[in-house]
């Protein structure tokens, strides 16, 4: 599914050209359909075969949440300056949270790709790019991150190596799935860690899958 939002993204993105104020519509079109999806409006196309059911709104919702963020910080298109790019990245996580609140009773809930639970990823995402933004290309530091250039180099192969855990039982008691709260989030940062330690040392063997 993700796959298919990135694809989608992706079109919208060349059909428009950087088009902001139509790439925000399609944003908000998207939650919609998320929410009218949420809410059952769609439960009749459960019949038909998965291929003929419409795309995941709610993963293209959040993919394209991204690509607006990306306008903002890594061009020019929106804002210049750190300032401006700062204010514009608030308000917009903002938007997304208020909206995000207001949604919340239809459910937060990633297994479901709830409308609250996209949004609030959406917005989280964007401050946590804000503050990276400031950290690696305003402030230059980013000698700290040298420990995730062997996996950046080869993402897709640990993209894959997260979802081999799942299709074996040993290494599935290992993921992170069927716990909440504190545990479950200490759960969640071994595994990755797990998946990046195995990633940079098969990265090293010169081992690479692309595309």
């Amino acid at each position: 599914m993700l796959g298919w939002a990135y694809l989608l993204v992706g079109s919208l993105y060349l059909l428009f050209k950087k088009k902001v104020l139509a790439l925000a519509a399609t944003l908000v079109l998207l939650s919609a359909l998320n929410v009218l999806s949420t809410a059952g409006w769609f439960s009749w196309l459960n019949r038909f075969p998965p291929y003929v059911q419409p795309f995941e709104a709610g993963l293209t919702s959040i993919t394209m949440a991204g690509l607006l963020a990306s306008l903002n910080f890594l061009e020019d298109t929106l804002t210049s300056g750190f300032r401006a790019k700062t204010l514009w990245a608030l308000s917009y996580a903002a938007i997304l949270a208020g909206a995000a609140w207001a949604l919340a009773p239809l459910g937060i809930s990633k297994l479901r790709d709830t409308p609250a639970w996209c949004l609030y990823c959406a917005a989280t995402n964007t401050v946590i790019f804000l503050f990276l933004y400031w950290i690696a290309d305003v402030k230059h530091w980013t000698k700290w991150g040298g420990f995730v250039k062997l996996v950046g180099s080869n993402a897709l192969l640990a993209y894959l190596l997260a979802y081999v855990a799942y299709f074996i039982p040993a290494l599935f008691r290992l993921t992170a799935d069927g716990t909440e709260g504190w545990h479950g989030v200490m759960r969640a940062l071994l595994f990755a860690a797990l998946i990046l330690t195995i990633t940079t040392v098969v990265t090293r063997f010169k081992f690479k899958l692309q595309v």
